[in-house]
């Protein structure tokens, strides 16, 4: 349904310009109107009004608490955000002086800030290393039975190699050109690890380390690169540490997501809300210049649906003690062309506002099709279908997303129009005795 929306005008002295506008902002209801859209001698009488230098500094200062509150929002899990609680917290946080409030956001999170970031690099640093150990076990304990037979000298270094069966025979070859570059001061073990796979271990004096590793990147092997923290250690250590930190890692990471855990179910809401503070602030000093003003009152002009009219008033006069005005202007037909639309309808059609609305909400004077959709696209989809079973896997899937996605927009719309049509295809498919 399009609801219908009414022109109003807001004037007050200047010294309440940012309660008002942090006011209505929190109300949600109102649709500012630039008044530099508008014609010279509409807004004679006052002129857009302008920021003032401190305004850019606080815009920076406020983007950079922004960017810091959503590194962290991104290291925590969701949690569920009681819209009450987050009524007052907004409150708490919210201040009309911009500097004072972005400092006393700072100091609240700088300690949590320093928290999660080392708990962020903890756990990204052990999931890399868990995807290392994991690639390189299964590798060297493939090699291992070749680096039993091993003997390790001070001074020579040792080369893991698996090469595929079919190139086996190339290994004596090899060996010979590694003899030539060594001065036959190296040994080559070697041994079939699998149906695909021959494995070669080669011992070679240091100094020849550069000429043996260029020569080997041009023959059709693999070399087993180790970690750099390995590289240097005896395999059979290697191979030990591999195997303790693939045992330990997952332990540590479960206590990291732990106790980020601990910190989301604390500090989720407010940060959230914080996140929402500074966004709102930002937004009122960017619109500064939409506003008119005179040597003392501020002028808001804009649009909000005709039935909170009355409402508004009254808390507007209870909160600001009679000291702001709002009043209904008339509208002529140009404006109403150019009015914005606002739809309200109910929770189990408003999903199918998403396919209209990729191609622009309807004007004035037009039907909202939300109501029909919701009614006949079941209806159709259920008939093409037409099989009870795929509509009850439907319903489970919809419900599951509404479940795990909570405050992913798209997917809970998507859901919601999955949850009408799986309705339909299990009406139909009942009909049609399929299953």
């Amino acid at each position: 349904m399009i609801i219908h929306m009414a022109k109003v005008e807001i004037v007050g002295p200047k010294r309440l310009f940012f309660d008002v506008v942090g006011f209505f902002h929190h109300l949600g209801i109102l649709h500012i109107e630039d008044v530099t859209h508008r014609k010279e001698e509409e807004r004679i009488l006052y002129q857009p009004m302008a920021p003032e230098p401190a305004h850019s500094e606080q815009i920076k200062k406020l983007e950079s608490l922004k960017t810091r509150v959503s590194s962290m929002l991104a290291t925590l899990t969701p949690t569920k955000v009681d819209p009450r609680q987050r009524e007052s917290v907004y409150e708490e946080i919210c201040r009309e002086n911009t500097e004072e409030m972005a400092n006393e956001i700072d100091k609240a999170i700088v300690e949590l800030e320093e928290e999660t970031s080392r708990l962020a690099t903890e756990k990204h640093t052990l999931e890399m290393e868990f995807s290392t150990v994991t690639k390189y076990e299964p590798i060297m304990e493939k090699i291992h039975p070749l680096a039993k037979q091993l003997k390790t000298y001070e001074g020579f270094e040792s080369i893991a190699l698996l090469v595929e069966r079919k190139y086996k025979a190339g290994l004596s070859e090899l060996k010979e050109e590694i003899e030539k570059i060594c001065k036959k001061q190296c040994h080559l073990i070697t041994a079939d690890l699998d149906e695909t796979t021959t494995g070669a271990i080669l011992v070679f004096n240091k100094i020849y380390t550069r000429p043996v590793h260029d020569f080997l990147s041009l023959e059709n092997v693999s070399l087993i690169r180790l970690p750099s923290d390995l590289a240097s250690v005896p395999f059979e250590e290697a191979l030990t540490t591999i195997r303790e930190r693939r045992r330990f890692i997952p332990a540590e990471l479960e206590r990291i997501k732990t106790q980020l855990k601990e910190i989301s179910e604390t500090w989720y809401l407010r940060l959230t809300t914080i996140a929402d503070v500074i966004q709102d602030k930002i937004e009122t000093i960017k619109a500064i210049p939409k506003f008119g003003e005179t040597a003392y009152a501020f002028v808001i002009t804009g649009w909000m649906p005709k039935e909170e009219i009355e409402r508004t008033t009254k808390m507007v006069n209870e909160v600001f003690a009679g000291k702001i005005i709002l009043h209904e202007t008339k509208v002529t037909p140009h404006e109403l062309e150019e009015a914005p639309v606002a739809l309200s309808n109910p929770s189990w059609s408003k999903p199918f506002e998403f396919f209209y609305r990729l191609c622009g909400v309807p004007k004035y004077g037009t039907v909202d099709p939300a109501f029909f959709m919701a009614i006949f696209f079941p209806i159709i989809f259920g008939a093409i279908i037409g099989d009870a079973g795929y509509g009850i896997i439907m319903l489970l899937v919809a419900l599951w997303l509404r479940k795990k996605f909570v405050g992913r927009p798209f997917i809970q719309t998507l859901g919601g129009v999955f949850r009408l049509s799986s309705i339909g295809c299990i009406f139909w498919g009942i009909l049609f005795f399929e299953f």
